[in-house]
């Protein structure tokens, strides 16, 4: 299923149809093998480095512990490479290499893991793909029905084989960590092993077959302070179908937890229908610069897809991230990059990277770090933000004088919020940090009186009420509110006008400080 071209409908009356529009999406190409790295496993080498046995024992002693990679891959063989297995006695797996090898000495050039063998229009029906290769032509040449392939499935450490697994059908995605792993086959059907390679349940079969599968991987350092990721982030698994359906779950439960319907066909649709309504806006400016009359509204051809998936490790749970483009046929150079987070707390989507606050004047192109370095917000906006074409956005949107430069401040201050708002979602404790203590300078600096109620909410909601109740927590992503408040009112006390309310959440502070001191004297 490839992505429909979309015609342009008319800008006015805005057409509510194109945004409930499907949009499938394609298909994982037909692979003749593929692998990934899952993680790292501990071994401990002999003095002279020659040799590495896994695990510890007895035998630990005196040898150097590292960690090596470990490999989660697959290679698909027709019936032909069975039945050539089975008469000359060859291990089946032996086979399925040597076709992958086969597939990958293609004319093209093309490795087998991104590239199966290319299948013309005239025999697509008939399903006999073109000669990748001269090697077993017997076994490469033909491409059956999914359903009468094997899928050898293994995981490797260090090249050495850990578990195996002969699949019935054709493999298309694979996922997994140092805890589970993920099969994926084109038929629709997932099936998930446990780190051992044991079976954790018969397949599921979804209504589409699937068009991304993710995991949170394991971190590939492969010295002593790898840090692993959080066993609740490790379980969580992400597959969304070709239909735009996207499902999340608990590999290890196994269950389900969250189920979402429409919501990425929607991110689709509403990427296309903005893209198309600047492109019709810039015809027209251009219309009116040069002199003409703007006519009416012209066919663009715009194709929205989702150009990347995966998950961000968070404090509680991962955070789904979708990255959608749309671009148009008409204009080659034009295209719009958006990047969206799904909420567990708010069972929807939200926007975190699109080109709305240009205009900013803490918008950048670059990746903004912190004291930990780049974070996930800044990593995302940046690659978004130079992958789009900012001309779309209107000049001159605010124009000169007061009136501008007070449209100018209201936009700072709402991309300041929205960055707040974003590292808040994502999980990232240094970003939400830099961006709060960001935005309490630049209302401390207005001293407008909106901007002074708006600093006193905020030392009202670190400060936390009179007498702390179940909901309320004495920190935030990893940061206690306390050490924020404190940063805030330096930023605070610059101002004349907010020396009061200074002064009294800092008399506020010290109580609260003598009274946690108290509490633990007693404990």
């Amino acid at each position: 299923l490839l992505p429909h071209a979309i015609n342009s409908v008319s800008l006015d009356p805005m057409v509510y149809a194109f945004a409930r529009r499907a949009f499938p999406l394609d298909k994982p190409p037909r692979r003749a093998g593929h692998s990934i790295m899952t993680g790292s496993s501990v071994a401990f080498l002999s003095p002279v480095g020659d040799e590495a046995q896994a695990g510890g024992g007895d035998g630990s002693v005196g040898r150097r512990r590292v960690r090596l990679p470990t490999t989660l891959e697959f290679k698909v063989m027709t019936t032909a490479a069975r039945d050539q297995a089975a008469s000359g006695h060859l291990d089946i797996a032996t086979v399925a290499r040597d076709v992958a090898a086969a597939s990958s000495a293609s004319p093209n050039g093309t490795p087998a893991e991104i590239a199966p063998p290319a299948i013309t229009e005239s025999n697509e029906n008939e399903g006999v793909a073109q000669d990748p290769g001269k090697i077993l032509p017997e076994v490469v040449n033909t491409l059956e029905e999914d359903c009468l392939a094997t899928t050898v499935l293994t995981s490797s450490c260090n090249g050495k084989i850990r578990w195996r697994d002969d699949v019935r059908g054709r493999g298309s995605l694979i996922a997994g960590n140092d805890t589970f792993a993920a099969l994926a086959l084109t038929s629709g059907e997932l099936l998930l092993y446990t780190n051992a390679g044991r079976r954790r349940t018969v397949g599921v079969v979804l209504p589409a077959p699937l068009a991304f599968l993710e995991c949170v991987a394991e971190s590939e350092m492969l010295d002593e302070e790898a840090v692993k990721q959080p066993s609740v982030d490790a379980s969580i698994l992400l597959g969304i179908c070709c239909n735009g359906e996207m499902r999340i779950w608990d590999a290890c439960a196994p269950r389900m937890l969250v189920y979402d319907q429409h919501g990425v066909s929607r991110l689709l649709s509403m990427v296309a229908r903005e893209l198309e309504t600047k492109l019709h806006y810039k015809i027209r400016q251009t219309a009116v610069r040069n002199g003409e009359v703007p006519g009416p509204a012209t066919n663009v051809r715009v194709t929205p897809i989702i150009s990347k998936v995966f998950l961000k490790p968070g404090v509680s749970h991962p955070s789904p991230i979708v990255v959608v483009e749309a671009s148009s046929q008409t204009h080659p150079n034009t295209r719009l990059v958006q990047a969206f987070v799904y909420s567990f707390q708010m069972q929807s989507w939200s926007r975190i990277a699109d080109d709305r606050y240009t205009q900013s004047d803490f918008f950048s192109l670059f990746a903004q770090g912190t004291s930990d370095g780049v974070g996930p917000l800044a990593s995302v906006q940046a690659a978004c933000a130079n992958a789009g074409s900012y001309d779309l956005t209107p000049t001159n949107m605010f124009g000169n004088g007061v009136e501008g430069a007070r449209a100018l401040w209201t936009e700072s201050r709402a991309h300041l919020e929205h960055q707040i708002s974003s590292a808040l979602l994502l999980g990232s404790g240094e970003e939400y940090k830099s961006w709060l203590m960001a935005y309490s300078k630049f209302l401390a600096d207005d001293g407008l009186p909106e901007s002074c109620d708006r600093l006193n909410e905020i030392c009202s909601e670190l400060l936390g009420p009179t007498v702390p109740h179940s909901g309320w927590s004495e920190s935030i992503l990893g940061i206690q509110k306390l050490d924020l408040l404190k940063r805030v009112l330096r930023y605070m006390s610059s101002n004349r006008q907010l020396q009061r309310a200074v002064n009294e959440f800092n008399e506020q502070i010290i109580e609260r400080e003598k009274e946690r001191m108290m509490q633990r004297g007693h404990e």
